[in-house]
């Protein structure tokens, strides 16, 4: 059975793939961002930082990053969507909005984390 320790490195090395690659993980960016959510809650629950006394509670870092941003409680990616009429390479442009503001996150939440580095694409299993 894998550490808490190997779990969250692999959760990073996920993340920096699914930066690198989004259309691998995900066929649009909304599924993308749903993705991350995802992570990011296993991230917490391992870190503890989810379930107080017996009841999980919801605290997601990544949503409370996106509501400072001024989306509100919508996702990120819905924002994208009602603010870009035009349909031409729109797909791309949000994939890599969203990949941008996922970094924007992870370099204000985890200073130490770069999803960019190439050593971190090196996961447990590897």
């Amino acid at each position: 059975m894998r550490t808490a320790e190997e779990v969250l490195k692999y959760i990073d090395m996920t993340y920096a793939r699914m930066l690198q690659r989004p259309r691998k993980y995900a066929s649009d960016p909304s599924s993308l961002e749903q993705l991350f959510y995802m992570l990011e809650d296993i991230r917490a629950f391992i870190m503890n930082d989810s379930c107080k006394e017996n009841t999980i509670q919801r605290t997601n870092k990544f949503g409370e990053f996106v509501a400072i941003r001024g989306h509100g409680v919508a996702m990120y990616t819905t924002r994208l969507e009602e603010e870009d009429a035009d349909l031409n390479d729109r797909e791309d442009r949000h994939f890599n909005a969203l990949c941008n503001f996922i970094r924007e996150y992870l370099a204000q939440t985890r200073p130490d984390f770069d999803p960019d580095d190439p050593a971190t694409l090196d996961g447990p299993c590897n």
